[in-house]
């Protein structure tokens, strides 16, 4: 799967541009600005949309760790 204009959140710095993720076999394999889709691979447009690395739930409970 090739995931394109992605924007990525890390955490304490400013989200990074427009990115392109190449997905293998469950994988992040390639991340970049220039991905050519392999034959074959499903294309997704995810312009609006955000990728958080290390997040796979979607109910996440990280910001509680910075309470205190």
């Amino acid at each position: 799967m090739l995931i394109k204009n992605v924007r990525s959140l890390r955490l304490r710095r400013v989200p990074l541009p427009r990115l392109m993720l190449l997905v293998k076999d469950g994988k992040i394999a390639q991340i970049g600005k220039n991905i050519a889709a392999p034959q074959g691979v499903k294309v997704i447009d995810a312009t609006g949309l955000f990728v958080m690395p290390g997040i796979i739930d979607a109910h996440s409970h990280i910001a509680l760790d910075a309470i205190k």
